[in-house]
């Protein structure tokens, strides 16, 4: 017994084209910025999503226009550079991030991140410092530190 094929309506392609060529579209990445740090005093989680958020940009996920607003020029200029310079299928997981506050309008952080890959995986320790200046909470400071092989 041979078993009969049947399209499924909506789902499979036909020879006509599409009248909501919308739906077929492929969408445009933003560019406009995702995140400002506008508060008197972030907490730990918006912190933690900003480290996210710039390690989304370094592996690929996340266009640097959306996090340019928190990134002071150095620290902008040497992630274009990085993003030139590191291999495609880098993959950062960020896993703990550990605040001090040295005054009022500077926060100093720690993390522990894994970069993952194609063959192996690497621990290793991001440090970074992010300052108040007219009111909006900029990074000054990031580096992400080599580590051992896991």
């Amino acid at each position: 017994m041979t078993p009969t094929l049947r399209p499924l309506r909506g789902y499979e392609p036909t020879d006509e084209i599409p009248l909501d060529l919308e739906r077929w579209a492929t969408p445009k990445p933003m560019v406009e910025p995702q995140l400002i740090l506008t508060e008197e005093t972030p907490d730990d989680g918006q912190l933690r999503t900003m480290l996210t958020k710039v390690l989304e940009v370094l592996d690929g996920r996340r266009h640097i226009a959306q996090v340019r607003t928190l990134l002071a020029d150095p620290i902008y200029e040497a992630t274009l550079t990085r993003l030139r310079t590191m291999p495609a299928a880098t993959r950062y997981q960020l896993y703990s991030v550990h605040t001090c506050w040295p005054t009022p309008n500077a926060v100093e952080m720690t993390g522990r991140l894994e970069t993952t890959r194609p063959g192996h995986r690497r621990a290793q320790a991001l440090t970074a410092r992010m300052e108040r200046r007219q009111g909006i909470w900029t990074c000054v400071f990031l580096r992400i530190l080599e580590g051992r092989q896991a």
